[in-house]
């Protein structure tokens, strides 16, 4: 299958994209290791604007060598499309808020989001989960210039 969506943008490859959430996954887990409830709210605050640092990647994209688009125009992901694109993630960071039963709520959040937003990216043409469709961005290759 042709990854090529138009001349300038090349489609992310499934498992690139999963690397690169891992890894920003991992980060978030490494803030959730800061007393409570700091590390929430650092935890919470990455997900939400990392794919707005740095050109429109995030430090797993960045390690990658993806790019978060506008998917209409090319320009890189800003801070407000990278909010939005990620909020369907900070929903499972959420829970972790909620004493006792956080943790319980937060993997079955995050096994339904994530389920939902895999099968969206490996369902549409152009790669796009929910937060995509939402935000107007798509995940690319980046291209040396």
């Amino acid at each position: 299958m042709e990854k090529r969506i138009n001349p300038d943008f090349i489609k992310a490859d499934y498992f690139h994209r999963f690397l690169a959430k891992f890894i920003d996954f991992i980060i978030c887990g490494f803030f959730l290791k800061i007393v409570y409830p700091v590390g929430v709210v650092a935890a919470i605050t990455y997900i939400l604007i990392c794919d707005g640092l740095n050109r429109g990647a995030s430090i797993g994209k960045q390690i990658i060598g993806l790019s978060v688009v506008n998917a209409s125009t090319g320009d890189v992901c800003n801070f407000k499309q990278s909010c939005i694109r990620n909020a369907p993630f900070m929903v499972i960071f959420i829970f972790y808020l909620i004493p006792y039963i956080g943790l319980i709520l937060s993997v079955m959040a995050g096994i339904i989001v994530l389920f939902f937003e895999g099968y969206f990216v490996i369902s549409d043409l152009k790669g796009l989960r929910i937060g995509d469709h939402l935000a107007g961005t798509m995940v690319v290759e980046k291209i040396s210039q």
